[in-house]
C-alpha cells in the first residue's frame, strides 16, 4: 500500500515555511530553529537578536518555543 500525504500536513509545512521566512526577513534578525522530532505541539524555537553598537547581530539568549497554526485560504 502506498503512503498518503494529507492536505493538513502540506498546509502545516507551508505555514512553518512562511514563519521561517518571516524570521529570516525580520529586522533585527530572528533565529529560527525548527524542531526535528514530531513533538505534537512545538514546531520550533526562536531566539531574539539585537544589533550591537558596531552594527553586528548578536543573539540575546532569549528563547521562545513556537507552535505555528496554519490554514488554507484564497488569496
Amino acid at each position: 500500500m502506498s503512503k498518503i500525504v494529507r492536505a493538513s500536513h502540506i498546509i502545516a509545512e507551508r505555514g512553518v515555511n512562511v514563519f521561517a521566512d518571516y524570521c529570516n526577513r525580520h529586522n533585527p534578525y530572528i533565529i529560527w530553529r525548527e524542531e526535528t522530532k514530531n513533538d505534537f505541539g512545538i514546531d520550533g524555537e526562536i531566539e531574539l537578536t539585537e544589533k550591537t553598537d558596531d552594527g553586528k547581530t548578536k543573539p540575546t539568549s532569549r528563547i521562545l518555543k513556537v507552535q505555528v497554526k496554519s490554514t488554507e485560504h484564497d488569496k
